[in-house]
C-alpha cells in the first residue's frame, strides 16, 4: 500500500492544498489521541527532536500542529516500521 511512498516525498515539501485538502490546526489533546501517545510522550518527544515542534497561535498563548504535519509524521512512523519488517 505505501511502496510508492519514500521518506524524502513525506518530509521535503510543504504541505500543498488541493480542491479535496484540508487543513486544520490541531491542538495537543487531538494530536495525543491521534498519534496513540500521551501528552507528556508528545511533550518529550518534541524536546528530544523526535515529533515535530507545535508553532504559535494567537501570539504563543497556544500552540498547535498542522494536520498535515501530524499526517506526514505518522505515515514515516508507518514506512519506518514496514521497512524494519522487510529486514527480517
Amino acid at each position: 500500500m505505501y511502496e510508492n511512498l519514500t521518506e524524502e516525498k513525506i518530509t521535503s515539501s510543504p504541505p500543498t492544498m488541493t480542491s479535496s485538502s484540508h487543513l486544520e490546526i490541531q491542538r495537543m489533546a487531538r494530536v495525543s489521541q491521534r498519534v496513540n501517545l500521551a501528552q507528556s510522550t508528545v511533550f518529550k518527544m518534541v524536546a528530544e527532536g523526535k515529533f515535530p515542534k507545535p508553532f504559535s497561535i494567537n501570539g504563543g498563548k497556544a500552540t498547535g500542529w498542522l494536520s498535515t504535519t501530524v499526517d506526514q509524521w505518522i505515515m514515516k512512523r508507518a514506512l519506518d516500521g514496514a521497512a524494519k519488517g522487510d529486514k527480517k
